[in-house]
C-alpha cells in the first residue's frame, strides 16, 4: 500500500483503490462513493467525506467492542450491524482493511 500523492486524495478513494482488485468483493460506484458486496449483500460504503460504513454482525461487534472502544475514529452504529469509521490517517485504512477481511470471512459463511 502506498500513501496518496498528496491529501487531495481522499483516503475513502485510497481504499476504493487498495479494495477493488480483492477477489471477494464486488464493486459499485455511485454519485456519493464506492460500496462493495459480497455474494450479494453490501458490506462496506465509502464516501468522499473520508467515511466508511462497515457491515459486520451483532455478535461479531459485540466481540469486537472492547477492541474497539479505545478507537476514536470508530463508532459503532445504533442498529449495531453497522460500525462507522473515520478515516483520518494510513492507520485509520489498515483498521479498515483489516476489518474488512473480518466483514468478508462473516458474510462468506452465512
Amino acid at each position: 500500500m502506498r500513501p496518496p500523492a498528496s491529501r487531495q486524495r481522499s483516503y475513502a478513494a485510497w481504499a476504493a483503490t487498495e479494495l477493488h482488485p480483492w477477489p471477494a468483493l464486488s464493486a459499485k460506484e455511485s454519485s456519493t462513493g464506492t460500496s462493495f458486496s459480497v455474494g450479494g449483500v453490501e458490506i462496506l460504503r465509502l464516501s468522499g467525506v473520508d467515511r466508511a460504513m462497515l457491515r459486520l454482525t451483532e455478535p461479531v461487534i459485540e466481540r469486537l467492542e472492547p477492541h474497539l472502544r479505545p478507537y476514536a475514529q470508530v463508532s459503532v452504529c445504533p442498529d449495531r450491524v453497522w460500525l462507522l469509521l473515520r478515516l483520518d490517517s494510513e492507520s485509520d485504512l489498515q483498521l479498515l482493511f483489516a476489518l474488512t477481511s473480518v466483514a468478508i470471512k462473516v458474510h462468506l459463511e452465512r
